[in-house]
């Protein structure tokens, strides 16, 4: 199960983390980008997966056009939220707060196409009336 897996890297990761914390070592912050390396890594196979799923799907819906814009939004999501919390778990609340605003920022520059197709959409149905 990699459920198992992934818990006992992160659980393992934030233990030694825990333990240089206390003893003063600066590496603490590094060995939690480890742990969270070491789980990423685990996933990738899956996360491959979703993606080849989820682009059947787009391709079957008719919206594949639209795909990666959505997968780049989740992708930003994702990135920026784990960002944070490693700057929040770090004892950086300043950082870990202005990543989630950059974040937001570029997720908002990013469905901006999107955004613009909707307007297009809606033009053509107002028009239509």
């Amino acid at each position: 199960m990699d459920v198992l897996r992934i818990a006992g890297i992160l659980f393992l990761s934030a233990i030694v983390a825990l333990i240089l914390r206390r003893t003063g070592s600066p590496l603490h912050s590094a060995v939690v980008c480890a742990g969270i390396v070491a789980a990423v890594g685990v996933c990738l196979p899956k996360i491959a997966d979703a993606v080849e799923t989820a682009k059947m799907i787009a391709n079957e819906s008719g919206a594949y056009r639209f795909f990666p814009t959505v997968l780049k939004v989740a992708v930003a999501a994702l990135v920026c939220d784990v960002a944070a919390d490693v700057c929040s778990g770090c004892d950086s609340p300043v950082l870990s707060k202005t990543v989630s605003t950059v974040g937001k920022i570029e997720i908002l520059f990013i469905a901006l196409p999107l955004f613009t197709e909707l307007y297009r959409y809606a033009s053509s149905l107002v028009s239509q009336v």
